[in-house]
Formats: structure tokens, sequence, C-alpha cells
């Protein structure tokens, strides 16, 4: 036994550290000051939790190897009782409270084993293990060696989880046949695992802390199987891959994800927000009333089933469509010269406008669409494609182009009849007398003199002229 005496000038009257190094059967005794009596009721209370009972002695132990070894003439045991009495006295208020939340379940044996179950216990086990070691490390830092190194932290956390499992199995409720059952297991499955590396003391005391990582890696998974097999625990959920969108509309998004090879299916979920939510979670990808042009957060993950709990969610953001556009009616020229042309087309009735474009193909193009059904500076006698669409907005894409063939006209079709002959140059004559006027368009098809002046007698003689084959064209 190793005795130390804390002094009081670190708010701890009396401490005593009994250490079993052969049994592992440790215990901490503390005798604080009055006020200090409350947090040590409760952490006596909650110490009666056999995960936690041992904690004290695994620290106890732990600090034991690393302080006193082979070099205990050379320390200060009053140093060493003194740093240890601080750490101790800083971290009891947490510990205290974490007692009391273990407390809860003294003698409510259904209560401990719900809580178990939904990890409740191992939730508390895990702080009250890193509160202790961790705020133990912090206050001795001045004193540590090798135990304190990560890889020695990582390994004794290991052997405290192997250790919690084991004591798990030993009260699990189960009838005794099954309990045999599962304790034969247990020993074929440690035997395997220590067989080449039976000297545990001898890999503490030479620090081979991945030697000893990897022996209680392969326990912990060992009785974790054990348990799994007998259905007082699950294995945790693994991860799942792949996940993309498949299709989206405005109202619906379908995602999908592969499955890990656990055997667990896949579940979806969806928020406006990039948390998984709790509730809500389904077996489809699919996802409909939604609201178009909305950002949507989707989830996948892997379902819990009997030997596995839920997988990590993964996320993926995806963007609702737009209403698809409706397409427009009515699509006609309204007037037409040499030079330009002019069509029109009825919009649909879901509040898109209607939007025009031209070219000499037909196929709609890519650009150049315009609200004006107005076209100018054509070629004359030349066929062009005219298209109309609904208009893209706020809620709809643009709808399916339609499209018309119009040919401008020709030079000199006065009377826009689509032939040029003597009727025109008689048009524009009557035109200048004012006996019956031209359209706008025809007045632009008549001139076919230079210059800008307005259309002439000129005009109509130029007409003449081609027709005799004394001009070669208009």
């Amino acid at each position: 036994d190793v005795v130390w005496n804390a002094a009081p000038a670190f708010g701890v009257s009396g401490m005593r550290i009994d250490c079993d190094m052969d049994g592992y059967d440790n215990r901490i005794r503390w005798s604080l000051t009055d006020a200090q009596r409350e947090p040590l009721d409760a952490i006596l209370r909650g110490a009666q939790m056999s995960a936690l009972r041992k904690l004290g002695g695994d620290l106890a132990e732990a600090l034991s190897f690393d302080f006193l070894g082979d070099n205990e003439a050379a320390l200060n045991p009053g140093k060493t009782a003194m740093e240890l009495g601080e750490a101790m006295a800083a971290v009891g208020p947490e510990m205290a409270q974490l007692m009391m939340d273990m407390s809860d379940f003294q003698g409510d044996e259904a209560a401990l084993w719900a809580a178990w179950q939904d990890g409740t216990l191992q939730e508390l086990a895990e702080t009250a293990f890193e509160t202790s070691m961790q705020g133990l490390i912090d206050l001795l830092q001045p004193l540590a060696r090798e135990f304190f190194k990560p890889e020695a932290l990582a390994c004794i956390r290991l052997m405290y989880e192997a250790e919690m499992l084991g004591d798990f199995m030993l009260d699990a409720p189960v009838s005794e046949t099954e309990k045999t059952e599962m304790l034969m297991k247990y020993m074929e499955a440690m035997m395997e695992v220590f067989a080449d590396e039976p000297d545990i003391e001898q890999l503490l005391e030479d620090g081979e802390w991945e030697t000893l990582a990897t022996l209680f890696r392969d326990a912990i998974y060992a009785l974790k199987g054990i348990l799994v097999e007998h259905g007082l625990m699950k294995w945790d959920g693994e991860e799942v891959t792949d996940f993309a969108p498949v299709t989206k509309s405005a109202t619906g998004i379908e995602v999908a994800a592969a499955p890990p090879e656990t055997g667990q299916t896949v579940e979806y979920a969806i928020s406006e927000t990039d948390e998984a939510p709790a509730d809500g979670w389904q077996d489809s990808g699919v996802f409909a009333d939604l609201t178009s042009d909305t950002l949507y957060y989707l989830f996948a993950r892997a379902k819990e089933n009997a030997t596995h709990h839920v997988g990590p969610a993964a996320s993926l953001a995806v963007k609702t469509n737009l209403y698809d556009g409706e397409t427009v009616t009515g699509l006609a020229p309204v007037s037409k010269s040499t030079i330009g042309i002019t069509v029109t087309a009825v919009a649909p009735e879901n509040g898109q406008t209607v939007e025009y474009a031209i070219s000499e193909t037909n196929e709609a193009p890519a650009n150049g669409w315009q609200d004006s059904g107005v076209f100018t500076g054509l070629t004359a006698d030349t066929q062009y494609y005219l298209f109309a669409r609904a208009k893209e907005n706020a809620t709809h894409y643009a709808g399916n182009a339609i499209a018309l063939a119009v040919e401008t006209r020709k030079r000199g079709d006065a009377d826009e009849n689509g032939n040029v002959n003597a009727a025109d140059a008689a048009a524009i004559l009557r035109h200048l007398v004012q006996l019956k006027l031209l359209t706008p368009e025809g007045l632009i098809n008549a001139k076919v003199t230079a210059g800008t002046n307005p259309v002439s007698a000129a005009d109509a003689a130029k007409i003449l002229r081609f027709l005799v084959q004394l001009e070669l064209n208009l």
C-alpha cells in the first residue's frame, strides 16, 4: 500500500489512496472539510456504480505506477500529495454532479438497463472519465512523465472501456444458461486475443502503449460482438456512400445513397436548415410537395437495425426547380416589308409574358431573345424563322419555343401582293396623286431608288425599266 497525506492548504484535510497492484481492486477515501460534506455524500452515493467505482482505483494505480515505480526515493512525497490533493479538489465538484446523475439509477434495475440501452450510462461514464483523468493531467502536468503521453492515455481509455464491457456482461439481465454461454465465449475470445501477449503488467511497465492499445481494441471488438449477438448492445452504424440527387422538379426532389456493408438499409430526411432533423426520417429518398426555387438540405444515414445503431448522417444541398413554362399560342405575322417583320403571339394564363427571336434557320437561337416582336434591318425577299415563347420569370422557366417561317417583301412590291409588275408602278402613281395611299410597308417596298427621298415617280419608272429589262435589279 502507498499512503499520501495532502496539505490542508488545498482545501482537503486528509486523503488516503490504497493501491492493491495485484487485484486491481482500488479505493479512494476522502476526508473533506464540513463545507465539502454535501459533495462528498453525492460522490459516495454515485461511487456505488461498478464502472465509476473502479475509476478512482484506475487513477490511483496509474498515478502510483507513474510517480513511484523505480524512482520513489527521488520524489518528494509531500509535494506529490499536495499536487494530487489540489487536482482532486479541483475536479471534485464536477465529479460530484456526475455522481449525482449516476445515483439516479441506484436500486432501479429497469432504469439502469434502459440507461444502458439508450446510451445514457455510457455517456455519463465517458464524461466522468474525461473529467477526472483530464483534470488530473492538466493539474499534475509538472510531475507527469511517461504515463501521460497521448498514446498512453488513449490506451488507458481502451482498458477502461474493456473493463466496463466485461462488468456489464457479468451483470447482464439474462438467464443463467445464456450468461454461461456468454462467459464461455468471452473466455475463448480473451484467450485468443491475449494468447501471444500474456504479461500485461510487463507491457505496462515497459510502456508498450501501441501493443496494449491493439490488444484492448481487439478485446473490445470481441466483447461487443458477444453482446451484440445476444441482443445486449449494438454496433455503431456506418456511413452511407454515393449520396447524390437522382431527379428534381419544382415541387419534388429524389435522392439516393449506397448502404454500408453492415446489412443496414438507408433512410432519408429533408430540412430547410443544414442540421439533420431528429424526426421525419423515411425509407424513401423521394420528397414531394416542396416549394419551387427553394434550397433544401437532404440527409441520408444507415438505418438502425437489430445489430447496429443509426449511422452518421450525410448531407446534400439541393435547390428545387422553377415550374416548367407553358407554351404560347397564336404566333402570326402582323406586317412585313423588304427590311422588317413584325409578329405577335398570345401569352399563357400563368402570368408569363412573351419573348421573341429571329433566325435564318429553323432552330430556336440560344441568345437574342427580346420582348418585342418587331425585327428590322432584314434582307429583302429572304425567308426568316420567327420564334415566340413564354419568358422565364420568378416562378417559371421559359416555355418551349414555337416557330413561324416568314419571307420579307420583294423590292418594288408596292401593293404587297408578293409580285413585282406594272401594277406596283401604277400603285405608286396613284399614291402620289392621292387616289389610293400605300401602307407604310408598301411605301418601304416601293422605295427602289437610292437615297432617303420620299417615294416618287422615279421609283415607278425604275420598276417599269426593270420589267422591260432596262434595269438588271431593283
